[in-house]
C-alpha cells in the first residue's frame, strides 16, 4: 500500500471490531458492507440529536450511494432517542438482506 492509499475495507474492519457493532454483524451484512466508502457524523441543533451518514461503492445489493441515518432525543435525560428517521434503501431485486428467503416443500 502507497502512502495516501485508502485503507481496504477500513470502515467494515472499523465496524467488525468495535465492540458494541462487531457482535451484530452477520456474513450477509459483510458482503453489503464491504461496500462502504465512508462513514461521517453530524450533530443536531441540540447537541444530542445526531445524524449518520454511510457512503456506499456502486454495488449489487441496493441503488443508493448514500444511507443516512438521524436519532432525534426529547430531553437530556434521556438516554435513548425518541425518533429515528433513516434513508429509504432502494434495494435491487432479490438483494434484500434484511429478508430471509423461504424454502418451499
Amino acid at each position: 500500500m502507497k502512502e495516501g492509499e485508502p485503507i481496504p475495507d477500513y470502515w467494515f474492519k472499523v465496524l467488525l471490531h468495535c465492540g458494541l457493532t462487531g457482535s451484530k454483524i452477520t456474513k450477509r451484512d459483510e458482503e453489503v458492507l464491504a461496500h462502504l466508502r465512508g462513514i461521517t457524523a453530524s450533530l443536531g441543533e441540540n447537541d444530542r440529536d445526531f445524524k449518520l451518514r454511510f457512503e456506499f461503492n456502486q454495488n449489487d445489493f441496493f441503488e443508493n450511494k448514500i444511507l443516512e441515518k438521524e436519532f432525534i432525543f426529547n430531553n437530556e435525560e434521556s438516554e435513548l432517542p425518541y425518533k429515528c428517521n433513516g434513508t429509504k434503501i432502494n434495494w435491487r431485486e432479490g438483494k434484500n438482506v434484511t429478508k430471509t428467503k423461504k424454502k418451499k416443500k
